[in-house]
Order: structure tokens, then C-alpha cells, then sequence
């Protein structure tokens, strides 16, 4: 199962905030004291920060290109910073969105406990900015217990998806090379 956290549109964020357990609402009102949102494209800078967590990253850039590209013509998608007093990037997000549903798309942070107050801080503003443009905003994917626990803590409604794919080894061999051959549309 796949766990999919949505905020319909028609919530007003004041419900949202009072509706969600009184430690993330301490979280989010102290993170906006030491850091300052930035809204951009830059695919790199999310790169950069990637990599400094984990040598492992199996984020497909090349898709993630694709999709800036697709999105800034259109302003669908941005990618969501929060930065330090310092100017340090402490955690990102990117977003997209169409005429229904904002989707939060990847995220990245530094292993921290600002940072992960920070990445705290930018699922609420993630949540604000859909609401700004009256949109639903959707968390999806989301695949373990602690996941759904720490979810569950936003007060907001989660539902299970059932995930069904193809696990045939000859199927994860070929769908590189299938991906390669013809580049999927987005």
C-alpha cells in the first residue's frame, strides 16, 4: 500500500493549522523564526543538496529536467527552499501543479534537527501555497508505518492505495532500456 495525504481546497489553512496535533504547529511557528522561504527552478541547487545527504540518490534527473522544463513556461511548478539567517539551504521541495491538485513532488533536507524542523515548516507552506491558488493539495506515496503516523499527526485526511507493479526481473531489466529507447512524455 501507498499512503496519499490530501487537503481539499475548500479547508481553510486556519482549520488546517488547528486540526493538526500542537507539536508540528511549535515546529512550524519556530521554524519561521530562523529561516525565509525561497520559491525557484533550480534544479541544480536541489541536485547539490541531494548529495550531500546520501551518496545514494536514486532520483531520475533526467525526468526531473524534463519536468522543470515543462512546468516554467507554465508556472506549474517550483521548487520550495527553506534557507537560514545564513543563507544555507536547510531543506527543498519541489512542487507541481495543474488545475485541480498541487502535488508534492520530491523533497530533500539536511540531516539536522533545524533542517528537519525546516522540512516541517515547508509541508506547511507547500499546503499555504495551494491554498492560495485553490487547489488541493496531494502528498502521495508515501509507503511506511512511520510514515503514516507522522502523518496522521497533520489531522487531514490519508488514504491507502493499493500499489500493483511489476516485480519480474526481465520487466526491472527492461524498463531502463525501454525508458532510453523511447523517453517517457513528461
Amino acid at each position: 500500500h501507498k499512503i496519499t495525504f490530501l487537503s481539499p481546497k475548500d479547508d481553510p489553512l486556519s482549520d488546517v493549522l488547528q486540526g493538526m496535533d500542537h507539536k508540528l504547529r511549535n515546529i512550524i511557528k519556530t521554524a519561521s523564526r530562523f529561516c525565509h522561504l525561497e520559491r525557484h527552478l533550480d534544479l541544480e541547487r536541489f541536485r547539490r543538496m541531494r548529495a550531500s545527504v546520501s551518496k545514494v540518490d536514486f532520483n531520475d534527473y533526467a525526468a526531473f529536467e524534463r519536468i522543470v522544463a515543462a512546468v516554467a513556461p507554465r508556472n506549474a511548478g517550483a521548487f520550495l527552499s527553506a534557507v537560514s539567517d545564513d543563507g544555507a539551504d536547510l531543506a527543498t521541495v519541489f512542487l507541481v501543479w495543474d488545475a485541480r491538485r498541487l502535488y508534492y513532488l520530491s523533497a530533500t533536507r539536511l540531516d539536522t534537527a533545524d533542517a528537519s524542523k525546516a522540512a516541517t515548516w515547508l509541508f506547511f507552506e507547500a499546503i499555504a501555497l495551494a491554498k492560495s491558488l485553490g487547489l488541493d493539495f496531494d502528498a502521495d506515496g508515501f509507503a511506511t508505518v512511520a510514515s503514516a503516523k507522522s502523518l496522521q499527526r497533520w489531522g487531514l485526511p490519508i488514504s491507502l492505495n493499493t500499489n500493483v507493479g511489476r516485480a519480474h526481473l526481465a520487466y526491472q531489466v527492461m524498463k531502463p532500456i525501454k525508458d532510453h529507447i523511447r523517453k517517457p512524455p513528461f
